[in-house]
């Protein structure tokens, strides 16, 4: 009995994942499955691009929670063309 112990095989290393679609409205469809570390990271540049609107005098912001991700997103792309 001399036999090493039995182990769990070691997790599959977590990568990252980008896919994109063109879709026939014309628009790009984006999905992303992201490691903890760079989840973290995306999440820390998106999210406060995407807090809603101060109230004005035309009302509060009332774009949902993916409308205003989205044009988080778009306005991250436009900085780091920019930059």
């Amino acid at each position: 009995q001399n036999d090493p112990e039995p182990r769990d095989p070691e997790p599959a290393p977590l990568v990252n994942q980008h896919t994109k679609s063109w879709k026939k409205t014309g628009q790009l469809e984006v999905k992303m499955l992201l490691d903890t570390v760079t989840g973290m990271a995306y999440e820390a540049a998106l999210d406060p691009l995407a807090k809603p609107r101060p109230e004005t005098d035309e009302g509060p912001d009332l774009r949902s929670r993916s409308e205003r991700e989205g044009d988080a997103f778009a306005e991250l792309v436009n900085l780091v063309l920019r930059a």
